[in-house]
């Protein structure tokens, strides 16, 4: 009897040293990613096949409802690659040697999760649109979660009208 009970033991034993290894390794692979980790590197935007379309919200400056715009997303266009350096960004369609980047870009940290996105008209020619980007004073874009290796974001423009263009998005660090 006393056999047959150490055997149920030492098994049970090994059981609870496998869960924890279990427990352990899982830990230690999952990627603990905090808003420093957005700070600086290579990061990518995913483009989603569905829907093919993103949309867009607009509130108006004295709060009525919100207006919802849907906008063809590019069949070319499979993610935006990004490489930072703390308070300078920039930014390619799908792949670095694509060739030259699509945007420069300023990055204003405000705190730890946010910051702002502006053209860098010192390293590109801008056009008209983004004249106007620059004079609605760019984008925010704070982080609302952190899951794995991404940070879903908010991004928030505020026209010179006086309306709030609002989009969720992604960014993941590569």
């Amino acid at each position: 009897m006393s056999s047959h009970l150490d055997y149920y033991s030492i098994m049970g034993t090994i059981k609870i040293f496998l869960l924890a290894l279990t427990l352990v390794a899982i830990t230690n692979c999952s990627p603990d990613l905090s808003c420093a980790d957005f700070r600086s590197g290579t990061f990518y935007m995913p483009v989603s096949n569905s829907p093919k379309k993103y949309r867009t919200i607009v509130f108006d400056s004295i709060g009525k409802e919100p207006i919802e715009f849907t906008h063809d997303r590019d069949p070319n266009v499979e993610k935006y690659l990004i490489v930072r350096k703390d308070s300078k960004q920039t930014e390619w369609i799908n792949e670095i040697a694509t060739g030259e980047p699509v945007a420069h870009v300023r990055v204003e940290w405000i705190d730890d999760c946010t910051y702002r996105l502006k053209y860098d008209g010192s390293e590109m020619d801008l056009d008209e649109e983004q004249d106007d980007f620059q004079e609605s004073n760019g984008i925010v874009v704070e982080k609302l979660e952190i899951r794995n290796n991404c940070m879903e974001i908010r991004s928030t423009m505020t026209t010179p009208e006086g309306h709030k263009i609002i989009q969720l998005g992604i960014i993941c660090k590569e």
